[in-house]
């Protein structure tokens, strides 16, 4: 294995990683928001809206994750940047 095979590896396997952590954020967001609204019952309104904008902002590192994915396998196969 060469030094730019042993590299874009590392970056996958980051890039994977990053996602099992943005998944494990995403499960707990509901169990946080209800234990927030429980001790702060005057802040219950912006539950659904902070849930919400939560999981858009998720939705959208999620497609950047796959990009960057994308973008690593184009470097590894040497199809990233035209001649």
């Amino acid at each position: 294995m060469n030094k730019k095979s042993v590299s874009t590896i590392f970056l996958k396997i980051s890039i994977v990683f990053i996602g099992f952590g943005l998944v494990s954020l995403c499960s707990w967001l509901p169990f946080l928001a209800s234990k927030d609204a429980k001790s702060h019952p005057e802040t219950t309104s912006f539950l659904i809206p902070f849930l919400i904008y939560a999981y858009g902002l998720c939705v959208c590192l999620f497609i950047s994750l796959y990009q960057a994915y994308k973008l690593v396998t184009y470097v590894e196969k040497n199809n990233a940047i035209s001649k």
